[in-house]
């Protein structure tokens, strides 16, 4: 891997992932009246058109495509069960990327249908004009699913997040009539403050991360790695997250500084961090290294290789990179053997990338 290549993954560390979807400023929040319900479709458990007073609901929005979803339906079908006849859970699909309205129906049938008995509740699909992402979600100010409402009996918005965090607890609070619901409100506030604090963050150190990218394009590196630190000075967080992008853009402007960053990275936060290690090391004396330091490089390969809980294909293919950037083919070829036998193990290793290690094989031993 190339310097480049791994400024490019380091520098990631600068831009954490946004949410999907923009969050705008909540309208809808505890104790304000639940919007009314309206489906396109109801997959599951026949339809509901509004809510009956004295009845707790619950209203989660979810999709096909979403993983973490996924992992949350079992647990709803949990509390569905336990709740059995004092609340009422629904699972609306939004969002979904499928535009035409019957290949989507057929898409959330057959999803729903699949989970079977682990999806144990109401299941309904957004209508054609996302009435219920517009009107819960967006007014919420919630960009990201799984996330759900919690309606009491008067028909309020009691609670509003993801649905293992809390939601059980506010539906036993709401039951036994002990819910807060001004504690609540004021709770949300709090949150979409957060939240509003965390997306400004987020939108400052992509800028700061396309400077970077800039300068370093044009051969500047003193200045690149000058505009990092008077951003992590002003961000202590930036300095933690981007740690390993700040000893990239000294390797670059000062190898021999870089080299004291990697040491200090591999006995401080990085101590016993597999991957991070083997990262360090490859920076130390990988392919496409200005300055190898190959004997520091090799200590902190075998460190990885002890702090690994398990074997690594991809800590035995940076070994591999490592001892061939050094010239010593010979343990360089058996360190590939390793990340493909440890490859094939594995059953989500995509094939491509197989046949990529195999081919990286057979020119660490062609003859030279």
């Amino acid at each position: 891997m190339r310097i480049k290549s791994l400024l490019a993954l380091t520098t990631g560390l600068l831009a954490s992932a946004l949410l999907s979807r923009a969050a705008e400023e909540a309208t809808l929040k505890p104790g304000a009246a639940a919007p009314a319900l309206k489906a396109s479709a109801w997959i599951k458990g026949g339809a509901i058109e509004k809510f009956k007073p004295g009845t707790v609901y619950v209203v989660e929005f979810w999709a096909t495509w979403c993983g973490p979803c996924k992992v949350t339906i079992p647990h709803l079908t949990e509390m569905a069960r336990k709740f059995k006849g004092k609340v009422e859970f629904i699972g609306m699909d939004i969002w979904e990327r499928e535009k035409d309205p019957a290949a989507m129906k057929a898409l959330v049938t057959k999803f729903v249908t699949d989970m079977g008995d682990k999806m144990d509740y109401r299941v309904g699909m957004d209508t054609e004009g996302t009435y219920m992402a517009n009107e819960w979600m967006t007014a919420a100010g919630r960009g990201g699913i799984p996330a759900a409402f919690v309606v009491d009996k008067a028909g309020k918005i009691a609670w509003v997040g993801h649905p293992m965090d809390g939601m059980e607890e506010a539906i036993e609070q709401l039951l036994a009539g002990t819910f807060d619901m001004k504690a609540a409100a004021t709770a949300e506030e709090k949150k979409q403050a957060a939240q509003k604090q965390e997306q400004a963050a987020q939108k400052k150190e992509q800028e700061i991360n396309r400077k970077i990218v800039t300068l370093r394009k044009d051969g500047k590196y003193a200045e690149a790695l000058a505009e990092f630190d008077a951003a992590a000075k002003a961000n202590p967080g930036l300095a933690k997250r981007g740690a390993m992008t700040r000893v990239t853009l000294l390797l670059e402007s000062d190898p021999a500084a870089g080299g004291k960053a990697i040491e200090a990275l591999s006995e401080g936060e990085y101590k016993d961090d597999a991957r991070n290690l083997m990262n360090l090391a490859r920076m130390a004396g990988g392919p496409q290294v200005k300055k190898p330091n190959y004997e520091l490089a090799l200590s902190l390969a075998e460190r990885a290789v002890k702090a690994s809980k398990q074997p690594d294909p991809m800590i035995s293919m940076s070994l591999a990179d490592i001892y061939g950037a050094k010239g010593d083919t010979a343990k360089a070829v058996a360190a590939m053997k390793e990340c493909i036998a440890l490859a094939q193990k594995d059953k989500n290793m995509p094939p491509a990338f197989l046949d990529q290690l195999k081919s990286r094989l057979e020119r660490l031993q062609a003859p030279k």
